[in-house]
């Protein structure tokens, strides 16, 4: 998530790494109709969004993603 701070030299953003993990059900092939839904339960508080940094500007909030390929057999 980024800070939207004007002065770049205080902007700090917030970074998660999410690692798949092979042993979940959800990254296996499916067995029936669907999968069971896998992610991240809890990304970042509403206090921390509030708090000094600025995340949320005149109801906007900025999220980065990068995504690189992961071997989930390796």
């Amino acid at each position: 998530m980024l800070d939207q701070s004007e002065d770049y030299s205080v902007r700090h953003d917030f970074r998660m790494e999410y690692r798949p993990d092979p042993a979940l059900e959800g990254y296996h092939r499916p067995r029936t109709e669907k999968n069971p839904g896998v992610g991240i339960w809890r990304f970042i508080s509403h206090e921390a969004i509030n708090d000094r940094l600025r995340f949320l500007i005149d109801d906007a909030i900025f999220i980065k993603v990068e995504i690189e390929p992961f071997d989930l057999l390796g």
